[in-house]
């Protein structure tokens, strides 16, 4: 059954195969996104170096996106780029997915929700649906995810995603949920060290 979300977290070491041969002809090391489309543009299989050019597969090229494998059209569809390309972007549009965990969240009213720590796209067609907020590794492993919808989001820069007033309330209930699981954690751990 094919999930009706990807998390862009699970794509990074999947492999990709060509449909035209049945051929692994890499492995997903970053994408890259257009911030003003909200869509996948490429995959990264080879940042490249000094003396090698950068491996992406353009979006055109991906049949879908799978839990365990990127499906593209043939293995001729890896472009090769000088890997300055990666490194200085050529459009402020164009955002990888290192960069985009480090963007703080902020509502319009200033309330800080965290980090982008994941992103959920549609399979087939590439567009973002989701973003996952998060304070960092603890978060993650004492919390709720929350996730918010990409709508919600009003605009993106280099230092900052700015979203709507509207998903406060929905990040601050799963944060206070949060809180009354972590107290709870914590006074049964603490119960069974006393005993």
């Amino acid at each position: 059954m094919t999930k009706q979300l990807i998390y862009t977290s699970e794509l990074i070491g999947n492999p990709i195969l060509s449909t035209d041969f049945s051929k692994e002809i890499g492995k997903v090391s970053d994408i890259l996104y257009n911030i003003s489309d909200k869509k996948i543009i490429a995959l990264v299989l080879d940042k490249g170096g000094w003396f090698s050019d950068a491996k992406v597969i353009m979006a055109t090229n991906i049949e879908s996106l799978g839990e365990d494998a990127i499906m593209v059209k043939s293995q001729d569809c890896i472009a090769t780029v000088e890997s300055d390309f990666l490194n200085q972007k050529p459009s402020s549009l164009m955002i990888d997915g290192d960069e985009i965990k480090k963007l703080k969240i902020i509502s319009q009213s200033g309330i800080s929700h965290g980090k982008i720590d994941d992103l959920s796209v549609h399979p087939t067609g590439l567009e973002i649906i989701a973003a996952k907020a998060s304070d960092g590794f603890f978060d993650n492993l004492t919390s709720q995810e929350k996730w918010f919808p990409i709508s919600a989001i009003l605009s993106i820069g280099q230092d900052a995603v700015i979203v709507s007033d509207s998903v406060t309330p929905f990040i601050e209930a799963r944060d206070n949920q949060k809180l009354e699981d972590w107290r709870s954690q914590i006074k049964t751990k603490t119960d069974e060290f006393i005993s």
